[in-house]
């Protein structure tokens, strides 16, 4: 008796599945067909495309052997045609391949599409936070500029109020770029005894006078121009600050006094002007003041930025008659001498107490072996030496 194999219908559950697994695998074979295609497409336009490559190559050869043959034209259209033909096989191959593509499974085609949606606004994203770090880095450096140039400011601010502090009441530390420092000063008065001195002098002796009494006026001049510098800039600073009190620097701070010093150097010139015109009011017209017009005139401008330096330069008058003549500070006249008669010109110092800026000159009392006033020597310049 024969015995037959027990068949298993399948369940519909089943059935479903393997007709989707089914349809799974026909999806697969068709891309794989595609696929496939696709690369026999590309092979196919790249092998048209070597084989164009070589004909043009050919081409090109055969025109460059030809180019003087008379069927050139010919051969250029021939070249011609054989791009255009190539160009059409290519567009042909290519509208191919887009048809094989757009016939692609739609759930293939849609899971691609989303895909690049989802990593379009990824990139978007990331694009926006580069705009947002850029605007922070930019603000970012806009602050370190504001801060670095704060910074700039204040180690400025802090350089002149330690150099003005330095400076202060410190005549040893001056201002190389200043015109009117003390030592250019020095060398402006021991011009004016060289230059303005002399000349009022023989315009002096001109007008009769006796030349002891001429030097006696010029150092009269010179003195009371000084001190009448020196009396205004107290009078005109008290006036500013609007303070009584003989005191008054002790109120003020370093930078506060360099301040004031080159503000009141700054000024000089409009000063002076003031200065001149108070000075010739208080002094009544003499009848020898045509010969010392100029040699004041100077003087009041010299004398003036003399006493606004701060300390102001010291002149010193005070040389009392028989005292020893110190060559150091005083050179002679015109004879020599041990002693001293009289005054011509006044050294100048530094500050007061300070540093001899400018040698004076005095005349001394003759040596007993010596009867005339004056010996036919030359008279000494006050430049420093």
């Amino acid at each position: 008796m024969l015995k037959f194999a027990e068949v298993v219908l399948p369940s519909e559950e089943n059935k479903t599945s393997f007709n989707t697994a089914e349809a799974l695998k026909e999806v697969e074979k068709r891309l794989y067909l595609l696929k496939s295609k696709t690369d026999s497409l590309e092979r196919e336009i790249s092998s048209c495309k070597s084989n164009a490559e070589e004909n043009i190559l050919r081409l090109q050869e055969q025109l460059d052997q030809e180019v003087k043959a008379s069927d050139l034209n010919f051969k250029l259209l021939t070249m011609e045609g054989l791009l255009t033909a190539f160009e059409n096989n290519t567009m042909t191959v290519l509208a191919d391949v887009n048809a094989e593509l757009e016939s692609c499974d739609e759930k293939t085609r849609k899971r691609l599409q989303k895909w690049y949606h989802k990593k379009q606004k990824r990139l978007e994203s990331m694009l926006l936070e580069k705009d947002q770090t850029q605007r922070i880095i930019a603000n970012l450096k806009h602050v370190q500029a504001e801060l670095e140039k704060n910074r700039d400011q204040l180690l400025n601010r802090l350089s002149q109020v330690a150099g003005a502090k330095l400076k202060e009441n410190n005549p040893n530390i001056t201002d190389l770029s200043d015109p009117n420092r003390p030592l250019k000063l020095a060398e402006q008065f021991s011009e004016l005894y060289d230059k303005e001195w002399t000349n009022a002098l023989e315009e002096l002796g001109e007008a009769k006078m006796e030349e002891t009494s001429a030097i006696g006026l010029l150092l009269e001049s010179i003195t009371k121009c000084y001190q009448f510098c020196l009396r205004n800039s107290e009078q005109s600073l008290q006036a500013f600050l609007m303070c009584d009190d003989l005191d008054w620097r002790k109120g003020l701070d370093a930078d506060e006094h360099h301040l004031l010093s080159e503000t009141r150097k700054t000024l000089a010139k409009v000063h002076i002007r003031q200065i001149k015109q108070r000075f010739l009011k208080e002094n009544p017209k003499k009848k020898l003041e045509k010969n010392l017009s100029h040699f004041i005139k100077k003087s009041l401008e010299l004398c003036w930025y003399m006493v606004i330096q701060n300390p102001p330069i010291h002149m010193e008058v005070n040389f009392q008659t028989g005292a020893p003549l110190v060559k150091s500070i005083l050179k002679e006249y015109t004879i020599s001498g041990d002693t001293i008669s009289f005054l011509v010109w006044p050294p100048l110092y530094l500050h007061e107490d300070g540093p001899l800026l400018s040698k004076g000159v005095a005349q001394p009392k003759p040596k007993p072996r010596h009867r005339r006033l004056r010996q036919s020597v030359d008279r000494p310049s006050s430049a420093p030496s």
